[in-house]
C-alpha cells in the first residue's frame, strides 16, 4: 500500500469516527426532555364565584356569576365557564345575560360572551318584557353599553324582530340599536 492510499483511509476512518460521534451526540440531544414554555398557564381559579358591584345606596348595581372562573398569568384576563351578568335598574325587573363562555380583558372593561348568549328581561309596569339572542356580546359594564356584530333574534309577547348587529345601553331607559338588516312583526294589542 502506497503512502496516498494509507492517507486515504486514515481520512476516511477519521470522517467515519466523527460522523458517529455527532450521530451519538444527536441521539443524546433527542433523548433529553424538551422544555416547552407554558405561556397561557391559570395563576388561579374559582367555582361558583359571584362579583356584585353596589351603587351608592348600597343596592346591587351589576353582578357577574359563573360556574366556573379561570384568571391567567400571561395576559391577565379572565375566562368565565357559563357566566350571567345582571344588570339592575330599580325601576324596572334586571336584564339577565347568560352564555356559555366569557372573557374579561385585563383592565375589567371589557367582557365577551360566546355561545348562545340569551337577554332576557322580565314584564313590569309600563315595560313589556324581552328575549333576545346572539352568538356574541361585547359587554363594556363602566358604560352600561352592550354590542354585537352578528345575527340577533329579539322576541317580546307577539311582536318579533331580527337583524345583524346591535348596541345596547342598560340606562334608564334601556336602548337598543339595531344596526342593519332589520325585519320585524309587530302587532298593536289595543
Amino acid at each position: 500500500m502506497q503512502r496516498s492510499e494509507w492517507f486515504l483511509v486514515l481520512f476516511l476512518v477519521v470522517i467515519g469516527l466523527t460522523s458517529w460521534w455527532f450521530s451519538g451526540q444527536i441521539e443524546k440531544q433527542a433523548a433529553l426532555p424538551q422544555v416547552v414554555e407554558k405561556t397561557h398557564v391559570p395563576t388561579f381559579y374559582s367555582r361558583n364565584m359571584q362579583l356584585v358591584t353596589m351603587n351608592k345606596q348600597g343596592q346591587p348595581e351589576k353582578k357577574l356569576i359563573a360556574e366556573r372562573m379561570i384568571k391567567f398569568l400571561d395576559d391577565e384576563t379572565t375566562e368565565f365557564k357559563n357566566p350571567q351578568y345582571i344588570a339592575y335598574d330599580g325601576k324596572v325587573p334586571p336584564t339577565i345575560i347568560k352564555a356559555s363562555k366569557g372573557w374579561l380583558s385585563k383592565e375589567g372593561d371589557e367582557i365577551k360572551l360566546s355561545g348562545t348568549v340569551y337577554i332576557d328581561r322580565e314584564a313590569a309596569e309600563n315595560f313589556r318584557p324581552f328575549h333576545l339572542i346572539t352568538e356574541q356580546l361585547s359587554i363594556f359594564p363602566e358604560k352600561n353599553y352592550a354590542e354585537t356584530d352578528q345575527p340577533i333574534k329579539i322576541s317580546s309577547q307577539k311582536d318579533w324582530l331580527n337583524a345583524t348587529g346591535m348596541q345596547v345601553w342598560f340606562t334608564n331607559p334601556n336602548k337598543i340599536k339595531l344596526l342593519s338588516r332589520v325585519r320585524g312583526h309587530y302587532e298593536n294589542i289595543n
